[in-house]
């Protein structure tokens, strides 16, 4: 294996994690921020370089999805069938919708393939966000690709349950990586369970 296709090491968790599974994570567009929806009702905000809590957002029921406006306010969208925004300094919500059934803006893969969208077709976009990617699995494992040349760059180590959700920063240098136990083999006995963020 070259110097060129060494994982990254230095890995590390972040301070104050959910309490339950996570459902989606991403970083944002703009700086080191995280946002983390998990099962636990909680819509978190995280300075990633700074491994700091920067805000946490109840919601009524589980999290199943969020994402960034801009580094001031994110969307959340939930097992209450609404989908939120929030105002990050203030605490302000605001109600957008109201749908017939829990909300999740929904990704999947079938049989370990994966699938890419292109929405930006200039070259120098496809090779700035595209040529590199990550997936992740049931079985534990973080895949790192080389997206043009259809090939596996690296594998990281086993992480202790299901990978629930990936995320790169804005510049690539850091994932993030949600380990959570995503159900795939039924309920687990509480005392299992609380071993896992």
């Amino acid at each position: 294996m070259s110097a060129a296709t060494l994982p990254p090491t230095g890995g590390r968790e972040l301070s104050n994690p959910p309490s339950d599974g996570i459902s989606n994570l991403r970083f944002s567009n703009h700086s080191d921020l995280l946002l983390v929806s998990s099962w636990d009702r909680s819509l978190r905000l995280y300075d990633a370089g700074a491994d700091a809590l920067k805000g946490e957002f109840a919601h009524v029921g589980p999290v199943l999805d969020c994402c960034f406006h801009d580094d001031s306010s994110g969307f959340s969208a939930c097992a209450d069938h609404m989908v939120r925004r929030f105002v990050f300094g203030s605490g302000k919500e605001d109600i957008l919708g109201c749908h017939d059934a829990p909300v999740r803006f929904a990704l999947s893969s079938v049989e370990g393939r994966v699938a890419m969208e292109f929405f930006d077709l200039s070259e120098a976009a496809q090779a700035k966000n595209y040529g590199t990617f990550a997936t992740g699995g049931c079985d534990g494992y973080v895949n790192v690709w080389d997206g043009n040349n259809k090939k596996r760059l690296y594998q990281y180590s086993k992480y202790p349950t299901s990978i629930a959700a990936l995320s790169f920063s804005r510049d690539g240098r850091q994932l993030a990586v949600a380990s959570s136990y995503t159900f795939e083999e039924g309920d687990m006995p509480q005392c299992s369970r609380d071993h896992f963020p």
